[in-house]
Formats: C-alpha cells, structure tokens, sequence
C-alpha cells in the first residue's frame, strides 16, 4: 500500500506540474496577444489622429484655394472694367485727334484757295492797272459810295485808309501767309502724332490684358484643380 500512495502521489505532482506548465504557456502567449492587441489598437488611434490633422489640412488649404480663386476673379473683372474704360478714353482720343487734323486740313484748304485767288486778283488788277484802269483805294469817297454810302463806323479791320483792295499793294497778305500754312502743319503733325500714340498705346495695352487674362485663365484653372484634388484626399480619408 505505501508504494501504491507514493506512485499516486507522484502522479499527482507530475500532473500539477504539467499544469501548471501549460497555465504558464498560456499565461504568456496571453499577455503576447495583449500587448499586440495593445500595440495594434495605440496604432490605429495614432492613424485616426493623423486621419484628423489631413482633414483639418485639406479643409484650410482648401478654404485657401478658395479664398485666392476668388481673388482672381476680382482682379480679373478691375482688369476688364479698366480695360473698357482705357479703350473708350483712346478711341475718344483717336476720334478727337482724327477730326483736329481733319478740321486743320480743311482750314488750310480754305486759307489756301482765298491766297490763291487773292493772288490771281492782284494779277488782274496789275494787268488793268497798265491799260490805264484806276480803283478806288480804301477810305476815299469813292470807296465808301461804292461800299455803302449809309455805313457807320468801321467793319474791315485789315485795311487801311489808302491801301487798294485790288492792285500792286494788297495781294492777300502773301508774305504772312507762310507763316500761318508753317503753323497750321505744325498743328496737323501734333494731331497725327497723338493719333499714332494713342494707337500703338492702345494696342500695347491690349496685348498687356490679354497677357493678363491669359496668365489669370491659368492659375484659376490650376487652383480649381488642386482644391478638387484635395477634395477628394478629404472624402477618402472621412471614409477610412
């Protein structure tokens, strides 16, 4: 009978022993799993934090690319409201400097044709004169029957008493005559010059906005496609 106890009690303790082994094995890969589950989900919150600093980032560059879009579109329509107004101030400027050199050309066609025929005049009066023609001179009794025998005061500022209308001493003022022709050219070179300026002034300036446009086309549709972008980034990283 003791041998029987002994080899139970051997038995016994061997069993606790292999208990307490297997106890400890799963004691162990236990807390293995723990701290994997531990080291998984310290992991996942980091990515939910991150998750959180990409959203908050793509809403302000986002908010960004809004806010410069924006600013685009405004500078683009000052751009076209100082356009027009440029253009229609040149095109005024054009028209005006147009008629000027218009109106001083037609002056000197006017001023030109009254020499011309002051000159011709004069002519026909030398030639009278030397075929014993006499004219009446400027101030006489004769003149003024002639003129208007009811006439007060004086009206022809450019004559005076004794100067002939017509003959050898009054051919229209030709002497002075270069002189105003020197300055009318003068004057319709002015106008021509303005109109040249303002032209090649406008169409530099055209050339400039449609630069601009160009330039302002291109960065609003670079900063549409970026805030798409991100967008999108945005929706995904709400999604995980």
């Amino acid at each position: 009978h003791g041998d029987n106890l002994i080899t139970r009690l051997l038995n016994e303790a061997n069993e606790d022993a292999v208990l307490e082994g297997y106890c400890d094995k799963e004691l162990g890969q236990s807390k293995l799993t723990r701290d994997r589950l531990t080291e998984l989900i310290d992991g996942l919150h980091a990515e939910i934090e991150n998750g959180k600093a990409a959203i908050a980032a793509l809403v302000e560059d986002m908010a960004t690319l809004t806010t410069d879009i924006a600013a685009i579109e405004k500078a683009a329509a000052e751009a076209t409201a100082l356009r027009q107004e440029e253009k229609a101030k040149n095109n005024a400027a054009i028209s005006d400097a147009t008629a000027g050199k218009q109106a001083v050309e037609a002056a000197v066609a006017v001023l030109r044709d009254f020499y011309q025929k002051a000159s011709r005049s004069t002519a026909l009066a030398q030639t009278g004169a030397g075929q014993g023609a006499r004219f009446p001179t400027m101030g006489s009794e004769e003149w003024n029957v002639l003129g208007n025998p009811n006439l007060e005061g004086t009206v022809d500022q450019g004559h005076k008493a004794g100067m002939q209308t017509f003959g050898a001493h009054y051919a229209g003022q030709q002497s002075f005559a270069g002189n105003v022709f020197a300055m009318l050219e003068v004057i319709a070179a002015d106008f021509m010059n303005l109109k040249t300026d303002t032209e090649a002034a406008e169409r530099e300036a055209v050339y400039s906005y449609n630069k601009f446009m160009a330039d302002t086309r291109l960065q609003k549709a670079t900063k549409k496609k970026k805030k798409k972008k991100k967008k999108t980034s945005r929706l995904v990283h709400g999604s995980l």
